[in-house]
């Protein structure tokens, strides 16, 4: 699901998560990368990353987000790349910071008890975690959150 080119460009996707701290005082989310990162080392960030292969794998009735078929002329790509831009945006949120936009059958947040979520969430305790192909197996019992 990567893009090169000439540049080397890949696509990526990038979250904004605002929180209302009070009248007037939002609040915006952002990282700070290792200082020994090989890209952009020290850097505050927001959440985001490039798309795995993986990311578009995800059985698009799994979705509840965003309409892919929407996004698709906003972001300039067809409805299944800009699906996988949008599960590699939740996933890399989950990855970097530990928040999970997503949402179980019948609307509720996911059960952090559900083996696939359990998971998920302890190998993000191993240094240099990557769920990549392991995020479409364990998103069959949840969907995203809009």
């Amino acid at each position: 699901m990567s893009e090169g080119g000439a540049s080397g460009a890949r696509l990526a996707a990038t979250v904004l998560l605002f929180r209302d701290a009070g009248p007037g005082d939002p609040e915006v989310l952002l990282l700070r990368r290792h200082a020994r990162s090989g890209f952009a080392a020290s850097a505050w960030v927001f959440p985001g990353g490039a798309v795995d292969a993986a990311d578009g794998r995800l059985d698009p009735a799994r979705w509840s987000g965003a309409d892919p078929g929407a996004l698709a002329p906003v972001l300039g790509h067809d409805p299944a790349t800009a699906l996988a831009l949008c599960v590699a945006a939740v996933r890399e949120t989950f990855e970097e910071a530990g928040l999970l936009l997503a949402r179980g059958p019948g609307g509720a947040p996911p059960d952090l008890r559900d083996p696939a979520v359990a998971g998920l969430r302890a190998a993000l305790a191993v240094p240099g975690a990557d769920l990549g192909g392991r995020w479409p197996r364990a998103a069959s019992s949840w969907t995203s959150r809009p």
